[in-house]
């Protein structure tokens, strides 16, 4: 991390923050999910320089994580970053899997991504390639307790597949599972969770698909009318979240402001009250300007998984050649 941080090599430290799995390879020596850290460490270290340079560094890697899209056909079946820094990534394996008569494996894995404990189907014509797995499709809640050791998937007919697991067995049909009546990108099951509209390609009229959008029910507003508190608050968040390279859905808690967010993974969806019962079932985040003058700008961002799982951040800004550019990120608490 020190390196990084005293660094003056911009390609370097572009292509730190521009990649999960060259981030890795630096910080291949520390535990899981320490990447993520080194990757908004470089990010705001090329801020700091500050130089037209490094700028234009900052632009591009902002640029480039936008033109990705929220449903990828392949999502590689490694380690899937949380987007808390205080958080472990979790590095998924199939609960159980089962190869069609067409040479397709199938495969159920467990993960947060959508707001609770799920269980998604992915799929590859050759499973000893982790990078071909395709994207994770929403089955349904997952059950309580442990999978098992006698976890299986198997086909009942064809296009049908049947979960013993949890203890209890669980049976999903391919075609309710892949149906995406809008096209845009997700299922219809997974636009039910999100809460956009399966029959809308664009939940939200702003012109960017549902596939695409990081805020589907928040327009993004026009062209040229964003203000200097909401550009604060939008490099904030990037440099906070989206270079985790998490996929999780983001609830966000009422009276946080809102803002159009690109660049993230997931879906992030406003208004959302955290479980009064303190309860786990997704990720809730907020976030606030809390310093600011005419030059510098502190923005404070949290993060909420849980009871004991939660976590605070710092992003220091300043204007630097006429833009506000991210500087600094530093944690600040973990419960």
């Amino acid at each position: 991390m020190d390196s990084v941080q005293q660094s003056t090599d911009i390609a370097w430290l572009e292509r730190i923050a521009s990649s999960a799995a060259f981030a890795q390879e630096v910080q291949r020596s520390s535990p899981i999910g320490m990447a993520k850290l080194l990757r908004g460490a470089a990010y705001a270290r090329l801020g700091d320089i500050g130089t037209a340079e490094s700028l234009a560094a900052v632009e591009r890697i902002e640029r480039s994580m936008a033109e990705h899209p929220l449903t990828p056909s392949t999502v590689p079946l490694d380690v899937w970053p949380t987007v808390g820094w205080h958080m472990t990534d979790v590095e998924e394996r199939p609960i159980a899997s089962a190869t069609a008569s067409d040479g397709t494996t199938y495969a159920v894995v467990g993960a947060s991504l959508l707001g609770g404990l799920d269980l998604f189907l992915v799929s590859t014509r050759t499973p000893g390639d982790p990078q071909s797995w395709s994207r994770p499709k929403l089955l349904g809640p997952r059950g309580r307790g442990s999978a098992g050791r006698e976890a299986a998937l198997v086909f009942r007919g064809p296009g049908t597949l049947v979960l013993r697991a949890f203890g209890t067995e669980m049976q999903f049909a391919l075609e309710e599972i892949e149906r995406d009546s809008d096209g845009d990108g997700w299922t219809d099951l997974e636009e039910g969770r999100i809460g956009t509209n399966p029959h809308a390609a664009d939940s939200d009229g702003d012109g960017i698909p549902d596939g695409r959008d990081v805020c589907p029910l928040y327009a993004a507003p026009q062209t040229g009318t964003s203000d200097d508190n909401e550009t604060i608050i939008q490099r904030a968040v990037f440099a906070a979240f989206a270079l985790t390279g998490s996929r999780q859905l983001l609830y966000v808690t009422p009276s946080t402001p809102r803002v159009h967010i690109s660049g993230y993974g997931g879906p992030i969806v406003f208004d959302r009250a955290m479980p009064r019962d303190g309860s786990s079932g997704g990720v809730y985040v907020s976030w606030k300007i809390r310093d600011r003058s005419s030059t510098d700008a502190v923005v404070e961002v949290t993060d909420w998984e849980g009871l004991l799982a939660a976590g605070g951040q710092d992003v220091f800004l300043k204007r630097v050649l006429g833009k506000w550019t991210v500087v600094a990120v530093k944690p600040t608490w973990v419960s």
